[in-house]
């Protein structure tokens, strides 16, 4: 029959809304390691490349230092959005708190952090 639909009870014409069946069993996928790690190498070496910039150029000490604050708090952000969206919290530690103080540590002192945060990760996932 021409232009007849027959929808299952479970579909909304093929839009792919509603939420999936329970119990199916859906895992979410493994962090990318190598792509965080890869992203950090990136991010640490442009905010090392930057703050050798602002080292070299003629610029006065006060420039300098908010130059090297603004590049080492733009490294933590970054890493920031890219590997904390993709890391799924256990709902045990899923406080406000806790979430807080992690991200607050891990964007000051990303540069040193970041590669134990991907250790246990690391950790986690392959022992």
């Amino acid at each position: 029959m021409i232009g007849h639909h027959t929808a299952t009870p479970h579909s909304r014409r093929g839009r792919g809304r509603g939420r999936p069946p329970r119990g199916g069993g859906r895992r979410a996928p493994p962090y990318p390691l190598g792509k965080f790690c890869g992203f950090y190498l990136l991010v640490l070496a442009i905010s090392v490349l930057l703050k050798i910039m602002f080292i070299e150029a003629p610029l006065d000490p006060g420039a300098q230092v908010i130059g090297f604050v603004i590049t080492h708090v733009g490294g933590g952000l970054a890493m920031n959005r890219y590997v904390l969206r993709r890391v799924v919290w256990h709902h045990d530690h899923n406080t406000v708190a806790d979430i807080a103080k992690l991200k607050t540590s891990l964007l000051l002192f990303w540069q040193v952090m970041y590669p134990f945060f991907f250790l246990q990760i690391a950790l986690v996932r392959y022992c």
